[in-house]
């Protein structure tokens, strides 16, 4: 309550709020340890579409806030996906390129997942500004999501290729 009002966003109270925070933080826990074991294990194709599918779920979880049930999903599945872009770049750059130049390639790759951070920022604005709900933008991240996954996928042959033509030379 502020001022005798009580505050509530979006249907739910900020001790529900705190709920879903707490899913999503226990959930990054839980997948920054388990992440690359998964991707040990399974492989990088396999922990790839876990994380890209968690993305696509947590999107479409987001686009139905006032529910019970969305927010605790999209959080636990964002948890998953949010993990992919700490964890995944030295996995896969190490996994489809060795250990040579690793800190140069996991660079570029943080470095561009900023560069998507920082416009996503300024795109979500917009679109709330133009739309007045993050519908929109969690429309937009699901489609990222799902270019992000036909990229990771097609990572693995083209750096396939690439190791064979850099060992031929």
């Amino acid at each position: 309550t502020v001022n005798g009002a009580k505050i509530v966003t979006g249907g739910h109270d900020p001790m529900w709020a705190g709920t879903v925070l707490s899913a999503y933080m226990v959930t990054v826990v839980i997948a920054k340890i388990s992440l690359g074991a998964i991707y040990d294990r399974f492989g990088l194709r396999f922990g790839n579409v876990l994380g890209s599918v968690a993305c696509i779920v947590a999107c479409v979880a987001l686009c139905f806030p006032t529910t019970d049930l969305s927010p605790i999903v999209a959080a636990a599945s964002f948890g998953i996906g949010t993990c992919m872009g700490t964890i995944t770049p030295t996995i896969a750059a190490s996994k489809q390129f060795g250990m040579a130049d690793l800190g140069k390639v996991t660079g570029t790759i943080t470095s561009l997942e900023m560069v998507g951070g920082t416009v996503g920022a300024i795109v979500s604005g917009v679109l709330f500004d133009a739309t007045g709900s993050f519908a929109s933008t969690w429309i937009v991240c699901l489609a990222c999501s799902v270019v992000m996954l036909v990229f990771l996928l097609a990572s693995e042959p083209i750096a396939a290729k690439l190791r064979a033509s850099v060992a031929g030379e």
